[in-house]
């Protein structure tokens, strides 16, 4: 596993192995001779020469002795994945900190992008709560607009919807100023991020 400017890369070697199980009743030695359909994006492990081969199969020769006995046929195949930590949410960076094969450099700068990544998420999920809730005393402003066209402003009541006028604008703006600091704040974590991610390359 490596990183290299915000992109980590997974190396993986995928082992392949099949086990036949051979009776032979008679009591001596028996050739057999097994087809096995080739893989052309694996290659052999073992035995480490068929038989023969042709395009599509390999064959291989194997000596049965009396009684039960096995052959085996192991492959390997290699594959590689990619994946941008830029894009990522920080649970599923996380997730490769868990590999075993992480060297501690690799798990420490994938712990720090996480972190990183959290804070822009818990900045982001401010301004969505402060968000919610501007619009909501905003949608309940133009209610009680009407309320007090209906019941006039000069009585009891008119005079107390008035007040919850003044109140939803005054939270209004504390709402605006909030969001507008929240605003700030992650364009300067999403820098933070960027530039760490940006510049990192280890293995």
């Amino acid at each position: 596993v490596s990183i290299i400017r915000g992109v980590l890369t997974i190396q993986r070697m995928t082992t392949f192995t099949q086990t036949w199980k051979i009776q032979n009743r008679a009591a001596k030695d028996k050739t057999l001779v097994i087809e096995y359909p080739k893989n052309t994006s694996r290659s052999l492990l073992s035995p480490k020469e068929p038989y023969e081969q042709t395009d599509s199969l390999y064959r291989f020769k194997t000596s049965a002795k009396p009684g039960l006995s096995e052959f085996k046929v192991s492959e390997q195949q290699p594959g590689t994945e990619t994946v941008a930590l830029l894009g990522s949410r920080a649970a599923n960076i996380l997730y490769y900190v868990s590999f075993d094969k992480v060297t501690p450099t690799v798990r420490a700068a994938l712990q720090k992008a996480a972190d990183l990544r959290q804070k822009v998420d818990a900045i982001q999920s401010d301004i969505a709560t402060a968000t919610q809730q501007k619009n909501e005393i905003e949608n309940g402003q133009g209610r009680l607009r009407d309320n007090i066209d209906t019941v006039g402003r000069d009585t009891p009541q008119g005079q107390r919807y008035l007040q919850k006028l003044l109140e939803g604008e005054d939270g209004i703006d504390r709402l605006a100023d909030q969001i507008t600091k929240s605003q700030a704040q992650l364009k300067l974590a999403q820098t933070d991020l960027e530039n760490y991610l940006k510049n990192l390359q280890v293995e």
